[in-house]
């Protein structure tokens, strides 16, 4: 009574969507699809390209999860399957050295998110051994 509705509204729709959050269980792959690219670089104009993995969130079954992503490009947030997930040069060079060699990746776990948790962890290593930092993130290319 007397109180902000919009505000207790929203409130409402926040706590819903964390709990949906928390029940979820998943692991985040690499896209590995004979004849269809894994990772894609993006040129940012007169900056230097960054680059990405095409990523899918998928249940225990194989099914895929479908995610709430930002995009970094249009600040939308988009409920996709599949999107491009920022990862260091070093991580992009060695995944398209291991596609190259056979057509398919053998490294393609990003992250595992665990029921009871509000994120994944990140799973896929840099050059010096350390998960990598998440970056940007795309659901359109």
């Amino acid at each position: 009574r007397g109180g902000d509705v919009t505000a207790a509204i929203a409130a409402r729709d926040q706590l819903a969507e964390m709990v949906d959050t928390l029940a979820q269980s998943y692991e985040v792959h690499v896209v590995s699809t004979p004849g269809q690219p894994s990772a894609v670089e993006r040129g940012m104009g007169d900056r230097l390209s960054i680059y990405y993995v095409i990523v899918e969130a998928r249940d225990a079954k194989g099914n895929a999860v479908p995610q709430r992503i930002r995009d970094a490009e249009t600040g939308r947030i988009d409920t996709v399957s599949r999107w491009l997930e920022e990862v260091p040069r070093e991580v992009y060079q060695r995944l398209g050295r291991d596609k190259a060699a056979d057509g398919l990746l053998s490294e393609t776990l990003v992250a595992i998110k665990e029921r009871g948790t509000l994120t994944p962890e990140i799973k896929i290593l840099d050059g010096v051994g350390a998960p990598i930092l998440q970056g940007n993130r795309l659901t359109t290319w």
